[in-house]
């Protein structure tokens, strides 16, 4: 995310001790890319009136914090300020080691990928009206490894990662609905994480939707637990 605001329009991060938000104004609705993350529930609890303030200030109408399974702390002093738990995706783990399986040679994969395509395509994903896309637009791909393959000529399925301390995070990974049931995510997938290992990565990590989830185990993911996002969205 410190890499997504960098890049994206008027992005921005804030930083407290112990804790981080992610800012992006260009997609004041979206949650899922307005996020906070944590040390301690001590040290979150006593940053949520300044973390309102700055998504206020920003423009952002929806914010979330991703809260490990179990912690009662903290998920009792994000509903005093007014979050709901909005989701509870699985995070999920590879062994680069153990995977065996090789690229799709029928893939074809756009030459220069944008982030504007990847944000179009989870638009379509998920029935968005170009948030995705608005906040994606302009981000440079340098520190990510970005994947579109092409269905028919056209952009289909997105897949983005991002290395930190060898292992190969997986973000934003969509299909268009014209596209689906063909195993392109997969076949991205396959051909993103090979290229990983290829680094130097030893492990793969991701969160995963209900709708997701069955690609990733079949890739050989693993479930670690359940995580929350505890969302707190303006209503007026």
């Amino acid at each position: 995310m410190r890499a997504l605001t960098a890049g994206a329009p008027m992005g921005h991060s804030i930083e407290l001790p112990g804790v981080e938000a992610s800012v992006m104004p260009s997609a004041p609705e979206r949650s899922v890319i307005n996020c906070v993350v944590y040390e301690d529930a001590d040290r979150l609890a006593q940053s949520l009136d300044t973390l309102a303030d700055g998504y206020e200030r920003a423009g952002v109408r929806a914010w979330t914090v991703w809260v490990p399974l179990g912690e009662p702390a903290a998920t009792e002093a994000l509903g005093r300020a007014g979050h709901v738990r909005d989701g509870s995706p699985r995070a999920m783990v590879l062994d680069l080691h153990a995977f065996d399986r090789t690229p799709e040679p029928s893939l074809v994969l756009a030459e220069r990928p944008t982030f504007r395509e990847v944000g179009r395509l989870n638009d379509l994903a998920y029935g968005l009206s170009g948030d995705f896309e608005r906040a994606l637009d302009g981000v440079r791909t340098d520190a990510f490894g970005v994947y579109v393959a092409l269905a028919d000529g056209e952009p289909a399925c997105s897949v983005v990662t991002c290395d930190v301390d060898g292992d190969c995070g997986v973000y934003v990974v969509a299909t268009s609905p014209v596209a689906q049931g063909r195993g392109l995510a997969g076949a991205v997938m396959t051909r993103a994480l090979v290229d990983a290992r290829e680094r130097g990565c030893v492990t793969s990590s991701l969160q995963a939707t209900a709708r997701g989830r069955g690609v990733y185990e079949r890739l050989g993911y693993e479930d670690r637990g359940a995580l929350e996002m505890w969302e707190r969205r303006q209503t007026s």
